[in-house]
């Protein structure tokens, strides 16, 4: 019997055919078949999915961005109009915008994380921030943000007060540094403190220290804090960051009221004080209290 004719042959050719026909047809249907294996499966926190198994998905969901495997360099998977998944070769995973500043010039606008901020959350806050593109209002970038941050926080008259303050360290004594930083922190970074200190206006700062002067009626006291200030403003025009002092003069229109250092008590006051004194909770402070006067 000719072997050609035998079933061996027949099962032989036939096994053969079928994994010809198998591993031709396998590179063109597996990347149709992968996808929908990934879409439909029970529990999609088993795979790792390369992000090319996306590219014949048109509405990009959640279970896909969820086991997205991270390569070698970072990429980018478009999500929506503008709006891109961010993946990071650590397997970091985020949301970006996308879009063109006044100068016709691309940025990238960062989000905020995935999964903390999903699919549908991201869309809206891409679509809010379009919406201010449209508006013309600023949509600045995490770098952009951060500079204005730091610039704002220079700016500030309390940044620029300790910085004065900390060149004095040398030339003052402990106690004197401590002394004027709670009289500045009191009297003027309570008020002016947050604010632009090149914004801040001469007659804003004259209504504030005659105010000050008329309330306290010390005016050696207030005369202190000018200078202080005014010389803190020295070290700004210095740097450049004003071009001129708004507290240079500002002493000759002043009231010049009291001289005296502090307020003092009058004598038909003490038995009042006395009073006070001895009914103190401290009986050592008291006593102590009771000796000065």
């Amino acid at each position: 019997m000719n072997f050609k004719d035998s079933w061996v042959f027949y099962f032989c050719s036939m096994h053969f055919y079928v994994w010809l026909c198998t591993a031709m047809i396998r590179p063109i249907v597996y990347p149709f078949l992968y996808p929908l294996l990934f879409l439909h499966h029970s529990d999609t926190r088993c795979f790792t999915v390369k992000r090319t198994a996306l590219n014949g998905i048109k509405q990009i969901k959640d279970t896909h961005l969820d086991n997205l495997e991270p390569e070698i360099k970072e990429y980018r998977i478009a999500c929506d109009t503008g709006l891109y998944f961010r993946v990071s070769p650590t397997g970091k995973k985020s949301w970006q915008v996308r879009f063109k500043d006044d100068a016709g010039k691309w940025k990238w606008h960062s989000m905020g994380s995935y999964p903390q901020l999903s699919l549908v959350e991201a869309k809206l806050e891409a679509s809010t921030i379009f919406l201010k593109l449209r508006n013309k209002e600023a949509v600045l970038t995490k770098k952009e943000i951060l500079q204005k941050t730091v610039v704002e926080q220079r700016l500030n008259l309390s940044s620029l007060m300790y910085e004065w303050l900390k060149t004095k360290k040398t030339t003052w004594a402990e106690i004197t540094i401590k002394k004027e930083t709670q009289s500045i922190e009191k009297r003027i970074l309570s008020v002016f403190g947050d604010k632009d200190f090149a914004e801040i206006t001469r007659v804003e700062w004259l209504d504030f220290f005659q105010n000050l002067l008329r309330s306290e009626a010390i005016f050696n006291r207030v005369k202190k804090l000018v200078s202080h200030c005014r010389n803190a403003y020295d070290l700004a025009e210095f740097r450049g960051d004003i071009s001129q002092n708004p507290l240079n003069g500002i002493l000759k229109h002043l009231d010049k009221g009291s001289k005296g250092n502090m307020k003092h008590v009058e004598i038909a006051e003490l038995p009042k004080v006395v009073e006070s004194i001895r009914s103190y909770n401290n009986q050592h402070t008291a006593i102590a209290l009771e000796l000065l006067v």
